[in-house]
C-alpha cells in the first residue's frame, strides 16, 4: 500500500512584517475588512496571532496599512497628469485616472469607498492614520491647485477649492459605485467611463460659465 506524503509545511521567509502584509493583502482584497480575522491573517501567513501583533497591534491598523498601498497606487497615477494642460483636460483626465484605478484594482476601491470608516480610522495607531490623511490629503490637494490655478486666472469664481474638489470626488465616487453592483442602475465599464467624461464636461462648463457672470 502506498504511504501518503506528509503536507510540506508553508515555507517562512526571513521578512515576517512583509510575510503577514502579503496575507493581510490577499485576504481583505477578497473578503473584505469584515470577514477577514486577524486569526485568519495569520494562519495564512504562517503565523501565530500573537506573532501579527508584534508588528500589527490592532486589526485595524492592519487594514488601514493594506488601504494606504491602494492610495499611494491612486496618488501616484494622479501625479502622471501634467499640470500644463488646460483645466478642463485636467479636471476630466484626474476623473478618468479615479475611474480606471477602480476599474485595474477594484478590491483597494471597494476597501476604500466601502470598508474604510471613521470608526477604524479613529482606532489606529496615530502613525498609520497620520500616513493614511496624508496620503488621501495629497491626492485632493492635486485637484484643488488645479481648481485654485483657474480661480486665480479668473476662468472659475473664486471659493473654496478645496470644497469643489471635494464635490468632483465625491460625485465620481457615486458613479463608478453605480458599476460595482448594489444599485438596479448598475453600469457597465465602459458606459461609467463615459458618464465620468460627461461629469468633468458638465461641472467644468458650469464652473466656466458662473466666472463669465
Amino acid at each position: 500500500m502506498q504511504q501518503k506524503k506528509k503536507p510540506t509545511p508553508r515555507r517562512r521567509g526571513t521578512n515576517r512584517r512583509e510575510e503577514i502584509l502579503k496575507a493581510a493583502r490577499e485576504l481583505f482584497l477578497k473578503n473584505g475588512y469584515s470577514l477577514s480575522t486577524v486569526e485568519q491573517i495569520a494562519r495564512h501567513a504562517g503565523y501565530s496571532k500573537r506573532s501579527v501583533y508584534l508588528d500589527f497591534p490592532k486589526k485595524d491598523d492592519l487594514f488601514i496599512t493594506i488601504c494606504n498601498e491602494g492610495l499611494f497606487i491612486v496618488r501616484d497615477q494622479l501625479l502622471q497628469i501634467p499640470l500644463g494642460i488646460g483645466f478642463e483636460d485636467y479636471i476630466t483626465r484626474y476623473l478618468e485616472t479615479i475611474a480606471v484605478f477602480s476599474h485595474q484594482h477594484a478590491g483597494f476601491f471597494r476597501m476604500l469607498t466601502a470598508d474604510v470608516t471613521p470608526e477604524i480610522i479613529a482606532n489606529c495607531s496615530p502613525e498609520v492614520r497620520t500616513q493614511a490623511m496624508e496620503i488621501e490629503s495629497a491626492g485632493i490637494r492635486l485637484l484643488a491647485e488645479a481648481v485654485e490655478r483657474a480661480m486665480r486666472s479668473g476662468l472659475v469664481p473664486e471659493g473654496d477649492a478645496w470644497e469643489v474638489a471635494e464635490l468632483f470626488i465625491g460625485s465620481v465616487v457615486g458613479i463608478i459605485m453605480l458599476s460595482m453592483g448594489g444599485s438596479q442602475a448598475m453600469l457597465s465599464y465602459d458606459k461609467m467611463k463615459l458618464k465620468v467624461r460627461k461629469l468633468g464636461e458638465i461641472a467644468c462648463r458650469g464652473l466656466i460659465r458662473s466666472g463669465r457672470r
